[in-house]
C-alpha cells in the first residue's frame, strides 16, 4: 500500500507557508486547552495567569526566609508587592492557586507579607490580615507596601481602568473599615 501523506493529499497544504500556519494552529490549540484560571491572595481575584502576570520570586527568597514553609505558599511563589522602608523589605507574596470550576472547590488563596533585614526575615502574617492588622509595622511602610501592590496590580491588568473593571466585575472592591488600608491605596491610585 503506497504512502499517503496530508501534505501531497491537500495541494494547499504543499507550500511551506501552509505547513507552518497548520502547525502554529495545531500547537496554540493544544497549548490552550491546558490554561488554567488562578486566584490571587490579595484581592481573591481570578485572572488568567497566560494575559495577567505577575513576577516571579527571586530563587532565593525561600532560603533567607524559612518561614514561607510554613505559609505553604508552593513552588511557583509570585511577588504581588514590594517596598524598602529604613533597610527592611516587605514583600507581599503568594502562591498560584488553581481554580477549578467544574467541581467548585471552596479555594483558599494562599499569601503572606515577610520583611526581610540584614539580620534575617520575620513571616508577618497572611497578605489579608495584614493590610487589616498591620500589628508593629510602621505605618508608612503598610501604606507604601499597599500602594505598591495596587500599582503592580494596574499594570498587570493594563491600566488603571483595567484593573478597576475587574474588581467591580469579580466584586472585589475592598469595603471600609476592614480592608481600609488598601482601598485608601486604591484610591490614591485612581483604582476606585
Amino acid at each position: 500500500m503506497p504512502k499517503v501523506s496530508l501534505f501531497t493529499k491537500v495541494p494547499l497544504l504543499k507550500s511551506s507557508l501552509a505547513k507552518i500556519g497548520l502547525l502554529a494552529t495545531l500547537l496554540a490549540t493544544a497549548g490552550g486547552a491546558h490554561a488554567e484560571e488562578m486566584i490571587e491572595p490579595v484581592f481573591g481575584l481570578i485572572y488568567d495567569p497566560q494575559t495577567v502576570v505577575f513576577e516571579q520570586a527571586p530563587d532565593t527568597l525561600p532560603g533567607r526566609c524559612p518561614g514561607l514553609a510554613q505559609a505553604d505558599l508552593g513552588d511557583r511563589i509570585r511577588v504581588f508587592g514590594r517596598t524598602d522602608v529604613d533597610g527592611t523589605q516587605y514583600w507581599a507574596l503568594g502562591g498560584e492557586v488553581v481554580v477549578r470550576r467544574k467541581d467548585k472547590p471552596i479555594v483558599v488563596p494562599k499569601g503572606a507579607v515577610v520583611a526581610l533585614t540584614a539580620d534575617g526575615c520575620t513571616l508577618l502574617g497572611p497578605i489579608r490580615a495584614f493590610f487589616q492588622f498591620p500589628n508593629g509595622v510602621p505605618a508608612d511602610a503598610v501604606s507604601r507596601l499597599a500602594d505598591e501592590v495596587v500599582e503592580r496590580y494596574q499594570s498587570a491588568y493594563g491600566g488603571a481602568p483595567a484593573f478597576t473593571a475587574v474588581l467591580k466585575k469579580q466584586d472585589a472592591v475592598p469595603q471600609a473599615p476592614m480592608k481600609g488600608l488598601l482601598r485608601a491605596a486604591l484610591e490614591r491610585h485612581g483604582a476606585l
